[in-house]
């Protein structure tokens, strides 16, 4: 299944550095695309990064939307899902990704019918936050964001609980969803 990963961009240079080469890392993006949409940051370095990934990883479903006005959060990530044709993951640029995370996104996703989002787990992302709920976990200085997420991945029960609401960190939508409940407001 095809996805188009959604970053909406304002400023935060080494925020967006970050997370764009984590998702380059971990991602086949010969098979699914990257949209990184710059939101009219005020940072004159973000234009020319995002440039930068483009034209160094020619091979890759890189896009970039250069928003001529700052639409803000919902009116960005709006774009991004209109711009799409497949099932959607909105991905704060502030968010770094691990190994095989789109894989065990897609599997939570496709686990039942009835799934329309997938928030996965984070160290920091409330709900969603492991292993002390509703808490910013600061990882030990000794411990890579990969080596947390093998130690989380290791301790997992693979349960796949209902939550009340999504986390916009990184958010899994499938087109299904968009295409009947629509776009955000």
């Amino acid at each position: 299944m095809d996805v188009d990963i959604v970053v909406p961009i304002y400023n935060a240079f080494d925020f967006v550095k970050k997370c764009i080469e984590t998702v380059v890392e971990y991602t086949d993006l010969t098979k699914h695309t990257l949209l990184l949409i710059n939101d009219k940051s005020t940072d004159k370095r973000i234009l020319p990064l995002l440039n930068s990934f483009i034209e160094n990883n020619k091979a890759l479903n890189i896009k970039l939307i250069d928003n001529k006005e700052n639409r803000g959060f919902v009116g960005t990530v709006n774009i991004g899902m209109q711009y799409s044709q497949h099932d959607v993951i909105l991905l704060n640029s502030d968010t770094e990704v691990t190994k095989n995370w789109l894989l065990k996104i897609q599997n939570c996703a496709y686990s039942k019918s009835a799934v329309a989002t997938v928030t996965p787990l984070s160290n920091n992302a409330t709900l969603a936050s492991v292993p002390d709920f509703l808490s910013e976990n600061v990882l030990p200085p000794n411990i890579t964001v990969d080596e947390y997420a093998e130690i989380v991945e290791k301790c997992s029960m693979n349960l796949f609980p209902e939550i009340p609401t999504a986390h916009g960190f990184c958010m899994y939508i499938k087109r299904e969803a968009i295409d009947d409940i629509g776009f955000f407001r």
